[in-house]
């Protein structure tokens, strides 16, 4: 028995280095706040291959008080504030870059994608989205992956999945995300968080993980491979 927890715990740590960093939200500190929509492009840093161009965005469904959403990115995290009375819900979405000429901002809640240039990110050997948060205040906080192809010609939204309060990893699969997309060309990855009553919450790393039956047939065949060598 303790034999094949091993080989577990081997395959455990195999499947955890071969996942793949969508986002760590490293590099320079940027803090954007507004009371009306918009989004606005960051100095990326710390993303996956084929990711040069972060935006952050967020719209408004009340705001009765007249107060704002703040994006604040800082030690490995995006901080996402919303002030009291808040119903609206925020974006970050990571593509390829920006075209000559794009603006830094605009007033929309999602990017104009004319001023992006799309990814070719292929997530097929994946099966989750696991997301690092922090902080979150609320039950009601909802967040959920969207997904546009290498194209931008079609685009897939999961459902909002509720992280507990506190601190803790949210997963997503990918089969909750995935419908028109092919998971091999990814143009467009991002998240969309529902605060629907001035939430706050804060990412950390956001990754792409192998599926659980990869990490089943890897530590068998570790363990096979240690019987073997013992005969």
């Amino acid at each position: 028995m303790n034999k094949i927890l091993i080989s577990l715990a081997l395959a455990s740590i195999a499947v955890a280095a071969n996942a793949v960093v969508i986002d760590t939200f490293d590099g320079n500190q940027f803090f954007a706040t507004s009371n009306d929509a918009y989004a606005v492009n960051s100095t990326i840093s710390g993303a996956i291959a084929g990711a040069g161009a972060r935006t952050f965005g967020a719209g408004f469904s009340a705001n009765p008080f007249n107060r704002t959403i703040a994006f604040n990115q800082f030690g490995g995290m995006v901080r996402i504030a919303a002030g009291s009375g808040v119903d609206g819900f925020a974006v970050i979405t990571l593509t390829a870059g920006l075209n000559g000429g794009a603006p830094a901002s605009g007033n929309t809640a999602f990017p104009n994608l004319g001023d992006q240039t799309p990814m070719n990110l292929d997530l097929s050997a994946f099966d989750t989205i696991e997301i690092d948060y922090l902080g979150n205040d609320q039950t009601s906080t909802g967040v959920a992956v969207v997904v546009y192809d290498n194209q931008f010609a079609n685009s897939d939204v999961s459902a909002y999945f509720n992280p507990n309060v506190g601190n803790g990893t949210l997963s997503i699969p990918m089969a909750a995300i995935f419908s028109t997309v092919p998971q091999n060309s990814v143009g467009l990855i991002g998240l969309v968080v529902d605060i629907p009553n001035g939430n706050d919450i804060a990412f950390g790393e956001v990754r792409a993980v192998p599926e659980p039956a990869s990490m089943i047939a890897l530590g068998a065949g570790l363990l096979a491979l240690s019987r073997r060598r013992r005969r």
